[in-house]
């Protein structure tokens, strides 16, 4: 995967999701695709921990711009309606931001694995609302990995048929 870009790549973690998970931090694996090919990659642990902070930079810069806006505009006098408002479009700013820069960090660490990327076959997808749960083979072992995404873009990157 290094010498192509991958089209499709997304946060995976083995076993059953949790919304709370400590480990995330500390490394996991992005199940990427090209074309109807699907690839398992670990990436590096440094390269891990140095796509966290990026992250983690990035959300914390953002959120005090915005609250360092909202805050001003709070000590100028201004309605309490229009901060209400104010705060919501933040939040809003905030959560697609913030998908935005996973998805980026996904295929960045897609394109730098630590091991050689390992293909997989996709034998069973259990869909849920935030996240999917794929039964993956590789040559050796099957195994339940769970992967954030949506259903659709899901469906597209592995090339499934669309189930109800």
């Amino acid at each position: 995967m290094k010498d192509q870009k991958p089209q499709f790549a997304f946060r995976a973690e083995r076993g059953e999701f949790k919304w709370i998970n400590k480990n995330r931090l500390l490394g996991g694996e992005i199940l990427a695709s090209r074309g109807s090919t699907a690839f398992l990659i670990t990436p590096s642990p440094r390269t891990w921990r140095t796509s966290v902070s990026l992250v983690q930079g990035a959300s914390i810069g953002t959120g005090v711009v915005v609250l360092g806006t909202l805050s001003s505009f709070l000590r100028s006098g201004g309605s309490p309606f229009a901060l209400f408002v104010g705060a919501l479009v933040a939040v809003a700013f905030l959560t697609m931001a913030a998908l935005a820069i996973d998805r980026a960090r996904c295929r960045w660490l897609a394109r730098r694995p630590g091991t050689p990327p390992v293909k997989v076959t996709v034998k069973e997808v259990t869909y849920h609302l935030y996240y999917q749960r794929l039964l993956i083979s590789n040559e050796t072992t099957d195994f339940w990995m769970t992967v954030a995404a949506r259903r659709k873009t899901l469906q597209k990157a592995l090339r499934l048929k669309a189930a109800s």
